[in-house]
Parts: structure tokens; sequence; C-alpha cells
């Protein structure tokens, strides 16, 4: 009968140290601290966690180093967030440089770069830069977008002369629009001609839809409204004359058509006293 057990004197090493050394005591490793350079992946978000292999600790029986794992923090650019791949950013513009367009410099991860502002930009538009945002990890080739939110400034205090001239832009706003009305108006009334026109055409030509023109146009001019240009009147003139014409053709038609109808019982009844 045998028996095996770990020797108290090596602890199971196969050596006994004698004469310590005193920086390490006797293990044979000194624990220290050394700065390493790690390459950080473009587009890594926020929280994640790399891994860099063989330095971490040693182990003591296998003498082999573990692995050192990172948590990121990535600290925002200042007017600059992040959601997803696509970068966000606040972009002030004055409410004449929305009007006219301009180009305005913007700070992007990339540097400054110039952002076109188009004529009209409206607040709360949106103004994209493709490509100039978060680089996907996992494909090289996509990269996101840097999206400016626009926000037009209006101005509290205005100067007479700066409120003589918006003042002025309001006068010639309102008289182009009070045109595009009036105009709206005009094809509108013309619109309202041509309907019953049509269809007094697809019945028949009826008497009763041709009155129902007469008291249309009749309702029409006695609106306080801007009269029709000439061509319009020349038009809907030579379509009324038409009308009345083909109305005056379809009367003597069926005129016609009443008197053969009429002859017709005539002619038989005439022709079976004859018979008999």
């Amino acid at each position: 009968m045998s028996q095996v057990s770990t020797c108290l004197k090596c602890g199971g090493n196969g050596k006994i140290i004698t004469d310590h050394c005193r920086k390490c005591g006797g293990r044979g490793q000194v624990q220290s601290k050394r700065s390493i350079k790690v390459v950080v992946p473009p587009g890594v978000h926020d929280g994640a966690t790399m891994q860099v292999r063989g330095e971490g600790n040693i182990d003591k029986k296998s003498s082999m180093s573990g692995d050192l794992y990172l948590v990121i923090h990535v600290e925002e650019k200042r007017g600059i967030w992040r959601d997803g791949l696509n970068l966000y950013s606040k972009l002030d513009v004055d409410f004449t440089e929305a009007i006219l367009g301009t180009v305005k410099k913007v700070t992007t991860v990339d540097g400054t770069k110039n952002l076109q502002i188009p004529p009209g930009c409206q607040p709360g538009e949106k103004i994209k830069m493709s490509k100039m945002g978060v680089p996907d990890m996992n494909r090289s080739s996509v990269r996101g977008d840097h999206i400016f939110l626009i926000n037009v400034q209006i101005p509290k205090n205005l100067s007479d002369t700066e409120r003589t001239l918006v003042e002025k832009l309001a006068s010639l706003r309102a008289t182009s629009n009070h045109h595009s009305v009036s105009s709206g108006g005009e094809r509108g009334g013309a619109a309202r001609l041509w309907k019953p026109i049509k269809d007094f055409l697809r019945s028949g030509l009826s008497g009763r839809k041709f009155a129902s023109i007469s008291s249309e146009t009749t309702a029409l001019r006695s609106l306080n409204r801007p009269l029709p240009s000439f061509p319009l009147i020349t038009s809907l003139s030579a379509v009324l004359l038409g009308t009345c014409l083909l109305a005056f053709v379809k009367v003597c038609y069926s005129k016609i058509l009443l008197q053969k109808r009429l002859v017709k019982p005539n002619f038989v009844l005439h022709k079976e006293i004859k018979e008999q």
C-alpha cells in the first residue's frame, strides 16, 4: 500500500529556493505597469469591449499570460451627437440666408467643411452630407451621413431701415398672392361655365338644360369678381352660339320626327279603307 502526497517543502514544484530574491520574493515574476498602444477600430460605439491578447495577469502554475479587456468610453464632440451610423448637428441660419441661400462652414469629424444652404430653406429642414458619418465596423465600405437640422433665426429687434425693407417685402408678397388668387378665381369661373355646357351636350341638348345654362351665366355675371379676359369671353360666346345652333337643329329634327309619326297612322288608316 502506497500513499502519494505533495511535498511540504517545495509545494510540488520540485525545487526549493534557499535564497529568495528581494524583488520577486522567489516567485520568479515581478508585477509591473507599462503603457501600450491600442488600435481602436473606426466606428466603435460607447461601451464597446476590446480584447488585447497576452496583456493580462500571469498564471502561477502554467506561467501563461491572460488577456486584457478594455471597455471604451467614447467622448462626445461638442455640437455633434450620434444615432447609429448617422451624426446630427444643429445649424443656426439667419432668415435672410434661409430665403436667399448661402454657404456655411460647419464642423464635422473630418474637419471644417462647406455646407450649401439652398434658397427657401425651411425651419427644421434636414440637410445631409453624405458619407460624413460613422463607419461600419463590420463593413469598411459603409459609412453613415452627417445630418444638419436647420434652425432659422428670426430677429426680435429690427432697425427702422430693416423694418421698412421687410414691410416692402410683405407688400410685394401680398400683391403676388392676390394676383394668384385672382387668376385662380378666373380659372374657376371658366370651369363653372364649362360644366353646364358639357352637361347640356351629354344630355342630348334638352330645353331644360339650356335654360339652366342661361340662369347659371346670369348668376355668374351678378357676382362681384374681376371680369374674364377678352379671349375667354370670345371663346365662351362662340361655344354658347354653337350650343344654340345645335339646340335649334335638335328641335327642328324632333318636330320632323313627330310629323312623320302623325302622318304614318293616317296613311295606314287610308290604306285599310281602300282595301275594304
